[in-house]
Order: C-alpha cells, then structure tokens, then sequence
C-alpha cells in the first residue's frame, strides 16, 4: 500500500506543477488549457507505467456529481477532456490491413463481348544431317509462310519472329564391346524450328489464311495455336467495374439487413483481375491435320471480361 501511496503522489505532483502557470490574461488561460492536456497525457503514462511497477491491478477513482475529480484540470471544460482523450484510441470501425473490422465485401462484375483480333502463332520445322541443310530448308519454309501472309494484307508490324532454334538431334544404339551390352547416344542430324506470330483483324478469313499458309510451307509447316482476344477492353473494363461495385454494394446492404445493421461509410476499395481470357486456344497442329477439308473451319466465339473489387464499409446504426 505505502508503495501505491508513493506512485498516486507523484502523478498529483505532476498534474498540480501546472497550477503556477495560471494568469488572468485570456491568451495565458489558452495555452494554459493546452499545457494542461499535456500534463494530463504525460500523467496517464506515468499512472501505466508506475501501475504495473506497484503490482497494483485496478485503482477506483471517487466521483462526485458525474465530473472527473481530477486535481490540477481547473477550468478544462468535459468537453476538451472528451477530445484530447479520444486522440489516443482509434475510432471503431476503423478499417486497417491487419484490423477485421466493418463490412467487408467481394463484388464481381462480366461483360460478354465479341472479340476482334486472332492472333496465329505458327512457324516451320524441319530436319536434316547437317545444320545448313536444315536452316536452309526452314528459311525457304518459312519465306513462302511470309509472303502468304502478305498477300493476305497484313502487315509488317503484325509479324513478329517470337522463337527460333538450332538443336542437333541423337538417338540410342545398343553397343557390344568385350561381352558388355550399353546403350551409346549417337548424333542423327540438327533440327531448326522458327515461329513467328502474326494478328489476323479480319476473324472471318482465319481459317482461309491458316490454309495459305500452310500450302506456302509445305510440310515443314506448324500451326502453334491460335487465341483471339480484343484489342483495347478498356470501354468492356469500365462496364464489369461498374458491375463489380454494384455486387459489392448488394452484397454490402444485405449483410447489413440480416445482421440488424447498417452500411457506413466507405472505408476501403481495391481491384484486382480485369484481363481479357482467351476463349480459343488450338493446340498444335501439322499440316497434314490442317488439309484434310477444303478449309479449316475456324470460330472465334466471344470473350468474358471479369474484373473484381473488394470493399469495406463502417458499421453504422439502423
């Protein structure tokens, strides 16, 4: 107890030493007000610390008539008292990344739209004994696959080479020397493989241009894939935004509704997705694949634009 009595007397000691900067002066009674605030803050961490040094667990305070009875605040009206103290405690429902607090939503929003690009990853492949024989081969593949496209009008900025490689080829022979038996890697030739990929705008002659091409190749021809997409989803983007927050905020109202609540004020939005998938994407096909009908029926169906946000609003009274 007298150790308790030793901590009470020096919080006192602190909250009265104030009392001496009083003064008549209006201005003086203002910075006094601000000073006592002060004092009160710093009296608050000296009660904490000095509270867990005394080993003491609660301390009741008297009061009388509702008013704090604390010594030293003189003319600090409830109301600055209310104020200052609140500065030291977050409101509730206030909303940090480490702090579940409010309501929180997912909102997701689509758009179907119809794409109008494909682009056509394609290329050569060929296969020889020597390197240049290979390479060879491949470039007058590949030059006839160029100048198809050409005819086709598209342009140069829409080719692009996006792979080439010059790899030798082995197979396994089984050796027998001095009565053993082992398999021994041998070299059968080199392999050059180049692709490009080309944009098609006119969706409705892909599957014409995929049988020029091929023709123009010959049987070093290779169709990669083919993927279609849209070339600027920013018009599709800002309608499945204005989906997603309308979801969120349906989502928002009717948490509220079952729980008895209301939905505050916004406190945190955030986005994530938004991309254009690809609705087709053909695997690899060779050319004897591609020539079996008089052409290559090709459709590019529609596109789904998704984006999704997740909002977090106060929790406000009904």
């Amino acid at each position: 107890m007298s150790g308790w009595k030793l901590c009470t007397w020096k919080v006192v000691f602190i909250s009265r030493s104030g009392s001496s900067w009083r003064n008549s002066d209006e201005e003086e009674g203002n910075i006094m007000k601000r000073a006592k605030l002060l004092l009160v803050g710093l009296a608050l961490i000296v009660v904490l610390t000095l509270g867990f040094a005394c080993n003491s667990a609660a301390v009741d305070t008297p009061q009388t008539g509702g008013t704090n009875n604390l010594d030293g605040l003189g003319d600090l009206t409830s109301a600055e008292f209310a104020a200052f103290m609140s500065s030291f405690s977050p409101s509730i429902g206030q909303w940090s990344g480490n702090q579940q607090a409010g309501i929180s939503v997912t909102g997701l929003g689509k758009v179907t739209i119809e794409p109008d690009l494909a682009l056509l990853n394609l290329g050569v492949e060929t296969r020889a004994e020597t390197v240049s024989e290979a390479r060879a081969e491949a470039a007058l593949a590949m030059a006839g696959i160029i100048e198809a496209l050409k005819e086709r009008e598209i342009a140069d900025k829409d080719t692009q080479t996006n792979f080439f490689n010059i790899s030798p080829e082995y197979t396994y022979q089984e050796i027998v020397e001095e009565g053993r038996r082992y398999n021994k890697q041998v070299l059968t030739g080199y392999r050059v493989t180049n692709t490009v990929t080309a944009k098609l705008r006119d969706l409705d002659t892909v599957g014409e241009t995929i049988d020029e091409v091929v023709k123009a190749g010959g049987d070093a021809s290779r169709i990669q894939s083919i993927r279609f997409t849209i070339e600027n989803s920013s018009a599709a983007q800002v309608q499945a935004r204005e989906k997603a927050v309308m979801n969120a905020l349906a989502k928002a109202d009717q948490f509220a509704a079952l729980t008895g609540v209301a939905r505050g004020n916004l406190l945190f939005i955030t986005e994530s997705g938004g991309g254009v998938p690809v609705v087709k994407d053909f695997t690899r096909m060779e050319a004897a694949t591609l020539v079996v009908s008089d052409s290559t029926p090709i459709s590019a169906g529609e596109l789904e634009v998704q984006v999704s946000v997740q909002m977090v609003f106060d929790i406000g009274s009904p």
